[in-house]
């Protein structure tokens, strides 16, 4: 009977001249299933083979059926609902947009954070399932990617960072909405998180600092640098975090910069 009904789901698409078969398992979509391809395991493409495709077919079907069932279980004895990873972090940034305590900035980046987070871990990753040594092995991978656009260094560990406390703020939240046990937090169970370098700041003094916003101000027709080199002066942040700078990040009322992790 299940094998049955899985062939029922098997559909072709032609690539390449040849059929591929993908399987439709939309009725399963708050479990992550989709219209899906049904690649042989070490293949690159989905197969062409009818008897592998009802085959992986009705694994598929089983294995979502499993999920259903432990679902069902967990309402019925109390235990901590299931989501994947992917679906969860859509969820929180969608709450986190509606609570108007963050900045359009911040949901972007940390929708970044999340993309690469799903791109490791897998899209059906369960959330429960992730453990300390699974962050531990992705802040690593990390810190051996390099950023688009550039060439010369890999991504820091500040930036490595600010995608491990994105990370930790989910799984707050999924320990407040009842999505893992409470105390399951495997960012904050890392014992050892990367630090970013340090090295002795060059500073000017006042009378210094003074003489070059002074040049500025006398010698820019449009203020433009003057503003500019006043907020390096002023805040002391970084050439990419004052370059990147926006509206939203500056609260004259709390008398506030924000400066967000170049990404």
């Amino acid at each position: 009977m299940k094998r049955r009904m899985a062939r029922s789901r098997v559909y072709w698409r032609e690539r390449g001249g040849i059929g591929r078969a993908y399987g439709d398992f939309r009725d399963y979509a708050e479990l992550g299933g989709g219209q899906e391809a049904l690649v042989v395991p070490g293949e690159p493409l989905a197969t062409a083979d009818p008897h592998a495709a009802e085959v992986l077919a009705a694994r598929r079907l089983e294995q979502l059926d499993a999920l259903r069932a432990r679902r069902q279980a967990g309402a019925i004895h109390q235990l901590p609902k299931e989501a994947t990873l992917q679906a969860f972090a859509r969820e929180h940034l969608v709450k986190k947009a509606s609570a108007g305590k963050v900045t359009p900035r911040w949901l972007a980046e940390n929708e970044h954070f999340f993309e690469r987070a799903v791109a490791f871990f897998g899209v059906r990753r369960e959330l429960s399932s992730i453990t300390v040594d699974d962050v531990t092995r992705w802040a690593n991978a990390l810190l051996q990617t390099r950023p688009i656009g550039r060439r010369a260094r890999s991504m820091g560990s500040g930036t490595v960072r600010h995608h491990l406390n994105g990370l930790s703020n989910l799984y707050r939240r999924a320990q407040a909405e009842g999505y893992v046990v409470p105390g399951h937090n495997p960012v904050a169970a890392m014992m050892d998180k990367p630090v970013a370098g340090r090295r002795e700041a060059k500073w000017l003094e006042i009378p210094d600092a003074s003489l070059v916003l002074e040049a500025a101000r006398t010698h820019d027709a449009t203020a433009r640098a003057y503003a500019l080199i006043a907020t390096f002066l002023l805040t002391g942040g970084r050439e990419s975090e004052v370059l990147g700078l926006e509206i939203a990040d500056v609260s004259f009322d709390r008398r506030t910069v924000t400066f967000r992790p170049n990404i």
